[in-house]
């Protein structure tokens, strides 16, 4: 009853590999829609139970190859936008003073525990930072993250570069 249409998981997976966040984050959308909100709505699942599937089902289709990214002001905007969307569905409204309304962000935040969906991915690229440090010499990745393009640069703002993105946390 949960998982009835588990294809939109490998779909995002596959759609993820082109990078392409705004559509990516319709395709968790879609899993988050039919994982949670039916689920939800007829009470047959707790919030902890939610919260397990969101980390093991939704986040890793949404990250899926985050560690090699460099991420924008913009789109790291619009993955915590994503996850305090399903965040809220999963948590549903809070009553203040017998008024329902949104949770807050700051209330999502703490019943994260602090966790956050760009944290996540920044501790993602950290790993494999370390893991590709620990490989051979010889190895394709190692290559070429100690390599240098010696090229000339299109003109206009840089693109921050993989290791100075993983340096400024």
């Amino acid at each position: 009853m949960i998982f009835k249409n588990f294809t939109a998981v490998t779909t995002g997976i596959l759609v993820f590999c082109d990078r392409n966040i705004v559509y990516t984050l319709q395709i968790g959308a879609d899993v988050s829609c039919e994982t949670h909100c039916p689920c939800s709505r007829l009470g047959d699942i707790t919030s902890k139970l939610q919260i397990y599937s969101y980390k093991t089902l939704i986040r890793p289709v949404v990250t899926y190859g985050a560690e090699t990214w460099t991420l924008t002001a913009v789109e790291e905007n619009a993955l915590r936008k994503f996850e305090r969307k399903v965040l809220r569905k999963i948590y549903g409204p809070a009553v203040d003073k017998g008024v329902w309304r949104i949770r807050y962000n700051n209330e999502l935040c703490k019943l994260m525990g602090g966790e956050d969906v760009v944290r996540f991915i920044k501790v993602q690229r950290i790993q494999w930072l370390g893991h590709v440090e620990r490989m051979d010499e010889t190895t394709m990745p190692k290559r070429v993250l100690k390599g240098k393009v010696y090229a000339t640069r299109r003109i206009g703002r840089p693109r921050i570069r993989w290791l100075e993105d993983v340096m400024q946390i």
